[in-house]
Order: structure tokens, then sequence, then C-alpha cells
């Protein structure tokens, strides 16, 4: 009877040494899972943290470049500014140059209409009192001019009626520079205001990486917070079933032993 009773003991301690070992190599394949778990996910949370290094640079970098660009347009525009300035003030001086030469130019027709008629007049010695009038103000004309021949007097009037055409030639062509000008200006304004909108879209969608990068680590780290704990919860219970493990084997060895000692006995 007692030979009977210890091979039920026996057959019980083996199955549940066996159900033990089990369950201690069960916990020993989750924990190394778990352990294989954090270190993934360490390694996530150092790419995420180097991803959101490289972010912050990049940041800083295009908020340096968008100040230099600030600043190299601010110059630029200065500088566009003053040839503006300067094209507007020779336009002013070339149109002041033309009105000058216009008042001239249109004083000196009415002289070029008593040259012509003094030319006619000429041919008719009858008139004396008008040939006089004719001469004095060819007089007047030739003092003007600064010539005595009447050849001289004629080919001035005319180099000053091409004179009058090609300012008014460089009038025009003036004009046109400046709409040019005025037209450049206006898309260079554009496209700086173009860029600013851009490089600030791009920051503030730096900015959106970045927070995201801070929250993806955030969550990784409190999923690597949730394995160690539940790592730690189970070491603890595999400490456990060691321990009530290692004091059931001696429980059934020192039944064992008694048994075979009653068996010796009897």
């Amino acid at each position: 009877m007692m030979q009977i009773k210890a091979n039920i003991a026996r057959m019980k301690y083996r199955s549940v040494c066996s159900e033990l070992k089990e369950k201690s190599v069960l916990y020993a394949s989750s924990l190394k899972n778990l352990e294989d778990g954090i270190r993934q996910q360490e390694n996530e949370i150092k790419r995420l943290q180097e991803v959101k290094e490289e972010a912050i640079e990049l940041k800083d970098s295009t908020q340096e470049t968008l100040i230099k660009e600030e600043i190299e347009e601010t110059n630029s525009s200065k500088k566009r500014d003053s040839i503006i300035k300067e094209y507007r003030q020779r336009v002013a001086e070339r149109r002041m140059e033309l009105e000058r030469l216009e008042r001239m130019i249109f004083h000196t027709r009415p002289r070029d209409d008593f040259e012509t008629r003094g030319k006619s007049r000429v041919q008719e010695d009858m008139i004396k009192d008008e040939l006089a009038r004719l001469e004095e103000a060819f007089t007047k004309l030739q003092n003007a001019t600064g010539v005595s021949r009447s050849e001289e007097v004629l080919n001035r009037f005319l180099g000053q009626k091409a004179t009058k055409e090609s300012l008014q030639k460089m009038r025009t062509a003036t004009e046109q520079e400046k709409m040019v000008l005025e037209k450049r200006r206006q898309e260079l304004n554009a496209e700086i205001e173009m860029r600013k909108f851009s490089e600030t879209k791009s920051a503030e969608q730096n900015a959106e990486v970045v927070a995201k990068l801070n929250l993806q680590i955030d969550e990784q780290r409190s999923r690597r917070e949730k394995a160690e704990n539940a790592s730690r919860r189970i070491r603890e219970l595999l400490n456990e079933v060691t321990g009530i493990l290692y004091k059931l084997c001696e429980k059934f060895q020192v039944r064992v032993i008694n048994y075979k000692s009653v068996d010796d006995r009897i």
C-alpha cells in the first residue's frame, strides 16, 4: 500500500515538475520576447530622436537661410530703389532738357518764318521796310545761333530740329525703360512675397514634423515603460514560481525518501 502511495506521489511530483518546467520555459520565452520588444523600442526611440535632431537642425538652418535671404532681399530692394530713383532723376533731367530745347526751338520758329519770308522778300527790292525788318530779325537770329552766314543759320535750325526729334526719341525710350523697370520691380516684390510665404510655410511644416516626432517618442517611451513593468512582473512571478517549485521538490524528495525507508523496513 505504501509503495502505491509512493508511486502516486512520484507521478504527481513528476507531473508538477513537468508542468512547472513548461511554464518556466513559457515565461522565459515571454520574457525574451519582451526584452526583444524593449530593445526594438529603444532602437526606434533612438532613431526617432535622431530624426528629431535632424528636423531641428533643418528648422534652424531654414530660419538662418530665411534671415540671410531677407537681408539680401532688403539690400537688393534698396539697390533697386536707388537705381529706379537714379533713372527717374535722369528722366526728369532729360524731360527738363527737352522742354528747354523745345522752348528754344519754338522760340526760333518765328524767326525761321521771317527768314523764309525774308528770302522771298529779297526778290522784291521794292519793299524796303519789310526788308529792313527781316534783316533785323535775321541779325537777331544770327546773334542767337552764333553764326554769320545764312547757310549756317539754316543748318543750325535744321540741326535743332534733328536734336528735337532725337530728344523726343530719347524721351520715348526713357519712358519705356521706366515702365520696364517698374514692371520688373513689381515682379521682384511679388517674388519676394512668394518666397517669404513659401519659407514660412516650410518652417511651419518642420514644426509640425517635430511635434509629430515628439508625440511618437512619447508613445514609444510609454510602451517601453509598460513593457518594462510587464517584464518586472513576469520576473517576480518566475521567481515566485521557482521558489514554489523548489519547495515542492524538497517536500516530494523528503516524502520519497521516507517512503523508500519504509519500504526498506518492510
